[in-house]
């Protein structure tokens, strides 16, 4: 409470300085200068992308404000610029309403004169579009940044506009369009003169291509190119996302692949190491569609009541952060879902290709234990969990017998107390208030279980818990 004091304090100085303005300028043009170093940290290798990442996430406070104060001067191509290069704030790190607010808003604005900061800004919002499953938006969009890129002779608008053109047209159902985009981005990226971390775009790309036969139901070549994108990562010394933030995102083909053909346990294995290994990044787009994904393979193996407690999670985050869930179950429907949520009559939106060639599969039926009634309660029960406690039960979630027996711990009942609030997602304060602790108190003891259960981190301390089943 002393800090805010002290920072309306200062305000208050400044402006009696009559400061207040140059300040602020100085303010705004550090922090477009920090967006624009970290505008492709999801492409950078690790750990320089993962450090930039970090810096975003950290900063977002401070991103905000400059915004606003470039908006409220009128320096409306200064903000788009800032805006566009905070695509990995906005899409990596759930930002989605807030980009998109920001950007629709400049993007209007007749002062915007640069045709190079315009383009900028609108493969942003294409990408934000794109995950927001707005594909008509998207390839307007994207589209437009490729026509401007001929204009302006920019490579890297013009390979950002083809890639999110690409992606745009999968989810139009034009998937000669989109491996045409696609190619033609690869081709871009394979130029001369290009970065290092282009290497990694090109990997995220044949992920792309990969998605585009999936959802045509060419299965074969859906695998042959996520196949090709492992190869490509490991003949450059790379296993899946160890090369660049998004770099899990094969895995996540993969498990497709896997899910198709019917082996359950290998999509699940596949699912949970890719969100595995994305705990070390701040990457919500990855969490809410992993468990998504991790739940469809629960539903597989027959593990109904774990199935619907992570798609309630996975569908609150979705909403929290401004994905749309109907289009990720509309997958999860495809590969196969039992009753209720098969629903066999229903159109399946962008995945229904997928579905037509997997309908010959029987889809699995619920046991007569099991009531809709029960399904229900599991599903509204997985929506309250908080984004470390549903992360921690997707990492724990195993074929039935893979479960082992609980270890020992040598944790006090106290401790446990405070083990189980942290799996549910409660912050030191609120674990404090809960159990009428001081703060200090609360930290003491979680230092404690972080060092008896061989952890460095609260999210591991709980993942830790919830798979060896502590609690």
């Amino acid at each position: 409470t002393m800090l805010e004091t002290l920072r309306e304090y200062g305000l208050q100085q400044l402006d009696e300085a009559g400061e207040m303005s140059p300040t602020r300028d100085r303010h705004a043009n550090f922090y477009l200068e920090e967006a624009i170093q970290g505008e492709f940290a999801w492409c950078m290798f690790l750990p320089e992308g993962l450090f930039w990442l970090k810096r975003l996430v950290a900063d977002h406070g401070n991103m905000r404000t400059a915004l606003q104060w470039l908006y409220e001067r009128g320096d409306i191509t200064t903000c788009l610029r800032m805006a566009g290069a905070l695509a990995t704030l906005w899409t990596v790190c759930g930002n989605l309403d807030e980009g998109r607010m920001w950007l629709e808003r400049l993007l209007a604005d007749q002062r915007i004169a640069n045709d190079a900061v315009r383009a900028n800004g609108l493969a942003t919002l294409s990408w934000i579009s794109n995950e927001q499953n707005h594909a008509d938006r998207a390839f307007e969009l994207a589209e437009e940044v490729i026509a401007l890129s001929r204009k302006i002779n920019i490579p890297l608008d013009a390979i950002r506009g083809h890639t999110l053109s690409g992606v745009a047209a999968v989810d139009l159902g034009q998937h000669d369009l989109a491996r045409q985009r696609l190619e033609a981005a690869i081709a871009l990226m394979s130029a001369p003169g290009m970065p290092g971390w282009m290497q990694n775009f090109i990997q995220n790309t044949m992920v792309c291509l990969g998605y585009a036969e999936l959802t045509r139901g060419s299965l074969e070549a859906a695998e042959a190119w996520f196949n090709d994108a492992h190869s490509y990562d490991l003949a450059r010394g790379y296993e899946p996302g160890t090369s660049y933030i998004l770099g899990s995102n094969v895995l996540a083909g993969l498990m497709w692949v896997a899910r198709a053909k019917g082996d359950a346990p290998r999509a699940l294995q596949y699912s949970k190491q890719h969100l595995g290994l994305n705990t070390g990044y701040p990457n919500i787009s990855y969490f809410v569609h992993a468990i998504c994904d991790i739940a469809g393979a629960l539903s597989a193996l027959g593990q109904y009541i774990p199935a619907a407690r992570l798609f309630g999670a996975s569908e609150a985050l979705h909403e929290l952060y401004g994905f749309n869930f109907v289009e990720s179950f509309h997958m999860q429907r495809a590969a196969g879902l039992p009753e209720p949520w098969a629903r066999e009559s229903e159109p399946c939106g962008t995945a229904e290709a997928l579905r037509d060639a997997l309908r010959p599969r029987t889809v699995p039926l619920l046991p007569a234990s099991i009531t809709a009634d029960a399904l229900e309660r599991a599903w509204a029960e997985g929506r309250t969990l908080s984004l470390d406690a549903a992360v921690a039960e997707a990492l724990a979630a195993a074929p039935v017998k893979d479960i082992t027996p609980e270890p020992g711990h040598n944790l006090t009942p106290r401790q446990m107390e405070i083990l189980r609030l942290l799996v549910d997602g409660l912050s030191n304060r609120a674990i404090a208030e809960r159990l009428s602790l001081s703060e200090r108190t609360v930290e003491h003891h979680i230092m404690h279980i972080l060092d008896r259960l061989g952890v460095e981190s609260r999210t591991a301390a709980a993942i830790h818990a919830v798979r060896e089943k502590l609690v």
